[in-house]
Order: structure tokens, then C-alpha cells, then sequence
């Protein structure tokens, strides 16, 4: 069930875009995306993930959404590739 989501999801207009903006970018360099709430984060993290096929840092606002991400990213993907580093309040 996930995946038949997952891949409606890829398949989509603005995920296809934001696929071939990936792919343009030179290895190394930073993507900055906005106006994306609550679970979708994780697709387009797990997305961004599978199309550079490189280790990734996401910056949240706090812990709570932080660990909520991981979660579902970690639902997304093998659990092992999911790593929560939190520090502060």
C-alpha cells in the first residue's frame, strides 16, 4: 500500500520537477524546499535520497518534528538508512 503512494507520488507533476532539478544540481550542492507539511516532507526526502543516491541531512525546527520525520522516513526506507542527530531545546 505505501509503495502504490509512494510511486503515485514520484509520478507527479511537481515531484518530476523537482526530480530534474536534482539531477541538475553539481554533487555536494545544497537543495532548500518550502511549503511542504506534515508527512510529505518525508516522501520528498526519501525521493531526493533515491534520485542522488547520496547521504542527506534534513534541518528541522525541533526535536519533536525531527523525530516525527525520522519516523516516517524510516517507514519509507530500511530503517538502518534513517539516523536522528538532535541537539538543543
Amino acid at each position: 500500500m505505501i509503495e502504490t503512494i509512494q510511486k503515485k507520488i514520484a509520478e507527479s507533476e511537481p515531484f518530476q520537477q523537482l526530480t530534474a532539478a536534482v539531477e541538475s544540481l553539481q554533487s555536494g550542492s545544497p537543495v532548500q524546499v518550502q511549503g511542504i507539511s506534515g508527512s510529505l516532507m518525508a516522501f520528498v526526502a526519501v525521493h531526493l535520497f533515491t534520485v542522488r543516491q547520496s547521504q542527506m541531512l534534513l534541518v528541522v525546527p525541533d526535536k519533536d518534528r525531527a523525530e516525527q520525520l525520522r519516523d516516517d522516513c524510516a517507514l519509507l526506507l530500511d530503517d538502518s538508512a534513517v539516523h536522528l542527530f538532535a541537539s538543543g531545546p
